[in-house]
């Protein structure tokens, strides 16, 4: 029976693949990565690559019924070989993609998963990414190299791998979390989703909530070196449709019927390149947020630097002059990265609650265009849950591009380290002006 499938598949695949469409679609993928067919239940050698268009027909005549292709872009794909250490790899490696799996057993989960994550991308000020259907029952959303940073931390992005990939996953599953439990709950009961998915209701339920996780599957883990992922309008053995890229505003409403292989598949990219680093404030919240849960001390105290202990009231007009610029408010992208600056700074030099969230308020007022309201409490509850526990992380040193990107350098930024420095300064030369007329 399956030699039978098998055999059907494969002159599907002949006939679907013979579209110059398909072929341009899978070859543009396919450069600088490992390129891996599957000869319906066996994977070619690894590794391999397609140099050519030609090497895409020569593939499919010798029975190829779907391509898989790396996350990672490489200098020379085939150099790459079992047991190479990380630095080896590292060399090799020129950059990677930030490729999320939607994986679901039922696809009316799997597109609400979907249409949060697109809006997570847009919230982050992300318009640029290409959106896929798996050709099973997910999605693959995908953010190229291209719009992020080649350096953060002084570390080149590019050998960043695994981590920052995995640290962007975790944060996007964080922020839609709730929003993807209320979703599936409106759409069936937890009785009808244990049901589903053949789990009793304490397996689906964390602290007495539903888990949407139990049953959405968003796996770092998958994010690692070498892993391959199913290729755009690339053949689903299982289903027999078609991985068709899709407009990421419709995935609502779409139908996998219209993924069926046909004598007609136009165009469409789905590593999509960026005009601008629109991944950068992703990247960003993402390491920043990826240190508070790990209780990881900020940029600033990377290198054990000791953390100044603000002693004394700090008036507005102890405040550094990059404080002061910040909270005239941002004309341009940086709003959160500005208020990570500013709640560091705030709680550091102990300034009352009801006043964090006043400045807060009236900085956002003087934004090109306002945070949520709902952001910034989260922002503001999460530091007040760290403040109890007795931790209290610095603003930043001057040395952090934050500072130069946001258009808050200035003079004084030369001359100390960090904002707290400056304060620390101005509280000292008051103490000595107040003894001096005693």
């Amino acid at each position: 029976m399956m030699k039978e499938k098998g055999e059907k598949l494969k002159q599907i695949a002949k006939r679907y693949y013979s579209q110059k469409s398909v072929q341009r679609a899978i070859f543009e993928t396919a450069k600088q990565r490992e390129v891996v067919p599957l000869y319906f239940d066996n994977f070619g050698k690894r590794p391999d690559s397609i140099i050519y268009e030609g090497d895409i027909k020569s593939l499919i005549e010798r029975g190829a019924t779907s391509f898989h292709c790396s996350e990672e872009r490489w200098n020379d794909p085939l150099k790459l070989a079992v047991g190479m250490s990380k630095k080896e790899m590292d060399d090799l490696r020129v950059g990677w993609d930030f490729l999320i799996d939607i994986d679901c057993k039922f696809i009316e989960y799997s597109k609400i998963t979907a249409a949060l994550l697109r809006d997570a991308l847009y919230f982050h000020n992300i318009q640029t990414f290409g959106l896929k259907f798996s050709g099973g029952t997910g999605f693959h959303l995908c953010v190229a190299s291209e719009a992020f940073p080649k350096k953060i931390s002084n570390i080149e992005l590019k050998n960043y791998f695994p981590d920052a990939a995995r640290f962007m996953l975790e944060y996007l599953k964080r922020m839609i979390e709730k929003e993807l439990a209320s979703r599936i709950q409106e759409q069936d009961t937890i009785n009808e989703i244990s049901e589903k998915i053949r789990k009793s209701e304490k397996e689906i339920m964390i602290k007495n909530e539903f888990n949407p996780y139990s049953i959405v599957n968003l796996d770092a883990a998958l994010i690692s070196s070498r892993h391959l992922f199913r290729m755009p309008f690339s053949l689903n053995e299982k289903t027999s449709l078609a991985s068709i890229v899709i407009n990421a505003n419709l995935v609502e409403k779409f139908n996998p019927r219209i993924a069926k292989p046909s004598d007609f598949i136009s165009y469409k990219q789905f590593i999509k390149i960026p005009e601008t680093q629109e991944g950068k404030e992703l990247l960003i919240q993402s390491l920043d947020w990826k240190k508070k849960i790990s209780q990881i001390p900020d940029y600033s105290d990377l290198d054990g630097k000791r953390i100044i202990e603000i002693k004394g009231k700090v008036t507005e007009d102890d405040f550094p002059p990059s404080i002061k610029k910040a909270l005239l408010g941002m004309n341009k992208d940086g709003r959160k990265r500005c208020l990570f600056i500013l709640l560091n700074f705030f709680r550091s030099i102990k300034m009352p609650d009801n006043e964090i969230e006043k400045t807060l308020k009236e900085w956002n007022s003087r934004n090109y265009k306002e945070l949520s309201e709902t952001y910034i409490q989260t922002q503001i509850s999460w530091y007040k849950k760290q403040a109890q526990q007795g931790k209290v992380f610095p603003p930043p040193n001057y040395e952090h591009p934050f500072y130069k990107e946001l258009d808050i350098f200035t003079s004084e930024c030369n001359t100390y380290k960090n904002p707290l420095s400056y304060v620390s300064m101005r509280l000292r030369s008051k103490k000595r002006k107040t003894s001096k007329n005693i």
